[in-house]
């Protein structure tokens, strides 16, 4: 529900609950770029294996955009993101 159709029908408290599940994913894209920052060993593994394999970065954006679905997000961009960082 958008806030428009919020206000009109006289529940924000719709709006806040679609507000935060629009903001789950910017969130979690958010935290891991912080995980990222704080751990540079981390990083020092994931970027190769990102760069490695541009598919998964492309996946990992499309996840955030709404366009992977959590199944397929698990199989086309964390599966292969480990195994990744597991070879580095």
């Amino acid at each position: 529900m958008g806030l428009a159709d919020a206000l009109a029908a006289g529940r924000l408290a719709d709006y806040q609950s679609a507000h935060n599940r629009l903001m789950r994913r910017p969130a979690m894209m958010g935290f891991m770029m912080f995980l990222l920052d704080r751990w540079p060993g981390l990083l020092n593994c994931v970027l190769p294996a990102l760069a490695a394999r541009p598919s998964i970065f492309y996946n990992m954006l499309a996840k955030h955009v709404g366009d992977l679905k959590p199944g397929e997000f698990v199989f086309d961009a964390i599966s292969p993101l480990g195994w990744g960082i597991l070879q580095s």
